[in-house]
């Protein structure tokens, strides 16, 4: 699968002094995997989150959801969140 870079009329997903951002689309990375990895602390700044639906083309923030349910799963887990974590909950109104 190829993405081609496109650029918004509209502010940039991640605010950032430098204009590019890189992603990385997997297949395997769902929902689960990606607040499993959240919880485990394998990212180091988590900013926000986006979904790409790959049959349209369309994107969505989804930053509240994934923080909605990793918040769920930390307390289920009995979890300590990470500060980085704690942040990204915060900016994400949770």
């Amino acid at each position: 699968m190829s993405v081609t870079p496109r650029r918004a009329a509209t502010s940039p997903l991640v605010p950032s002094t430098d204009s590019t951002v890189y992603l990385v689309l997997d297949c395997a990375t769902d929902l689960h995997t990606l607040v499993s990895d959240l919880l485990s602390s394998r990212y180091r700044r988590p900013l926000r989150g986006v979904a790409f639906d790959t049959v349209d083309g369309g994107t969505r923030d989804v930053t509240a959801e994934i923080a909605r349910e990793v918040l769920s799963r930390a307390l289920e887990l009995d979890r300590e969140l990470p500060a980085a974590l704690r942040d990204f909950l915060e900016r994400a109104g949770v």
